[in-house]
């Protein structure tokens, strides 16, 4: 029931300071409550975001890996099924120790020049594919592009190997020319050195390629 205003009667006005205040307490504490998420909302947007990057980053290193354990694998691969197997076919008596010998390598491949004689050429003609292979399987090869001049270089002294083996088996094959020891000696030496060359650099690229691994 409304009261009846009488003159002179001071009047209390309707206060709304109560709802404000309770108002506002609420609208604080909800903006508290936000902020409150958004802290450990940004930290796991943040720690998401780094894991990422981590696992971005492991995985390229691991790519890296396997390109680098790759290209020792088919180095490896590379010189034993042409460089090793041309030696074998040219010298079937040969042993794994003598490929690691320039030396012990001169002394077999005269051996064998001096028991087949002339004839020694028609051999080489038939293991010629193996080296031929050689330099193309090593043009084949992906590497790192920290490695790619030390493979050119390599790739480079394959072709010598071959070409030291290609003039010996030349001379071999020239009607004209009859076995002599004196001018077959050089010829012999320019192909254990060659190969020499090869071996070296193809076993340090290895080395160097296992160790990113």
């Amino acid at each position: 029931m409304q009261q009846e205003y009488k003159p002179g009667t001071r009047r209390e006005p309707d206060s709304l300071a109560p709802v404000q205040l309770e108002r506002t307490s609420i609208e604080e504490e909800i903006a508290l409550m936000q902020r409150g998420k958004a802290l450990p909302l940004t930290l796991s947007l943040l720690l998401a975001t780094l894991a990422a990057t981590a696992g971005v980053r492991w995985v390229g290193q691991l790519d890296a890996q396997q390109v680098y354990a790759h290209a020792a694998e088919r180095l490896e691969s590379i010189d034993s099924q042409q460089g090793e197997a041309f030696l074998r076919c040219a010298l079937p008596n040969v042993q794994r120790s003598q490929l690691n010998s320039t030396i012990a390598l001169h002394t077999a491949i005269e051996i064998a020049s001096e028991r087949f004689d002339k004839f020694y050429g028609r051999q080489l003609a038939h293991c010629a594919r193996y080296l031929t292979d050689l330099e193309t399987e090593l043009a084949s090869v992906r590497v790192p592009s920290d490695m790619t001049r030390q493979v050119s270089a390599l790739r480079n002294a394959a072709r010598e190997f071959e070409r030291a083996w290609n003039n010996y088996r030349a001379y071999l094959q020239d009607p004209a020319l009859p076995y002599d020891y004196v001018r077959a000696t050089p010829l012999i030496e320019k192909v254990t050195l060659a190969w020499g060359s090869y071996r070296a650099q193809q076993a340090e690229i290895t080395a160097v390629l296992r160790a990113h691994q």
